[in-house]
């Protein structure tokens, strides 16, 4: 893996969050804070066990460094594959260069359901004693950037269900218990900003705002561009370059909170933690979750677009 920026990582996202002007967007040539692409390979594989028949034992796997920024995040039940959830460098598509990171995920068996936690979780979390800080302070601006692609056997979710079966791709989650304070997620064949208000140990949903319609076999260019702050930040959200989100007086941190959200990306299938809602993704034909993400990257401070922007 190339890890080509000053505190170095690599995938190719794009998520701005902060101030912008309005009307053209200003060219900034610094270098990103971190940028990660996945042509080289990780620190270490990803973690394993032996399964368990019984089903019993803890789902999510210790964290295993990814590299210097990022660990993996793992919870697999313990009675199914290792190969049913999967985190791994890909040659199949690329947003730039020739690998991204491919994510994969299958529900745990209805007929042999596990004793503790099933199949939920595929991410890449930040290292708390990453040198980018992953927990910005109030006040800071931070732009995000990132890449996804939907294969073509991707399903989608009907109408009907897409709230009940949704999960999220990227979260900027606080580091303690609680929903992260906002998140992107899948709902049908939609991208979806979701949100939290008030304190994070008894936060308030917020609601989804719908930002762009997924195509199947192509990249999404995402961009985040966010101020954060318990009362007045600011949120903006660039899709494939085109604005589809833009709140100047908005919550971006928790108010019992001194820190705002590190970011998080993968699968995150917390709906497949319930029984009732594997049903309901099997009997619509979603028989595994695969997606991929490439040049995802950060950058502190203002006008950031131009630096974290998938090229």
């Amino acid at each position: 893996m190339v890890w080509s920026s000053r505190l170095g990582l690599g995938v190719s996202v794009i998520l701005l969050m902060g101030s912008c002007q309005d009307g053209a967007i200003p060219i900034n040539n610094d270098d990103p804070d971190l940028l990660m692409n996945f042509e080289g390979e990780p620190d270490h594989a990803m973690p394993t066990r032996i399964t368990d028949p019984n089903g019993n034992s803890n789902g999510c796997l210790r964290e295993v460094s990814f590299n210097a920024d990022y660990n993996y995040q793992i919870c697999n039940a313990p009675n199914c594959p290792a190969e049913d959830v999967v985190i791994e460098p890909s040659d199949e598509v690329a947003r730039a260069g020739e690998r991204s990171l491919r994510f994969f995920m299958k529900p745990s068996p209805l007929n042999d359901w596990p004793g503790s936690d099933a199949n939920h979780r595929a991410e890449l979390g930040p290292d708390y004693d990453s040198a980018i800080h992953p927990f910005p302070d109030e006040g800071e601006e931070r732009w995000y950037a990132m890449s996804i692609f939907f294969p073509e056997a991707f399903v989608f979710a009907p109408e009907s269900i897409e709230s009940d079966v949704r999960f999220a791709f990227a979260q900027w989650q606080h580091g303690s218990a609680g929903a992260p304070i906002f998140a992107l997620e899948v709902y049908g064949d939609q991208i979806a900003l979701t949100r939290q208000e008030g304190d994070s140990r008894n936060s308030k949903w917020a609601g989804a705002e719908m930002l762009t319609t997924i195509k199947k076999g192509e990249w999404i260019d995402l961009v985040l561009q966010v101020k954060w702050s318990k009362s007045k930040g600011r949120l903006k959200i660039w899709a494939n370059g085109a604005e589809v989100f833009n709140n100047s007086s908005i919550q971006t941190m928790y108010s019992n909170l001194d820190r705002g959200g590190a970011f998080k990306f993968g699968i995150y299938y917390w709906r497949w933690k319930r029984v009732e809602d594997v049903t309901k993704s099997l009997n619509a034909g979603i028989e595994n979750r695969e997606l991929f993400i490439d040049e995802v990257s950060q950058y502190k401070g203002g006008n950031g677009f131009t630096v974290v922007a998938p090229q």
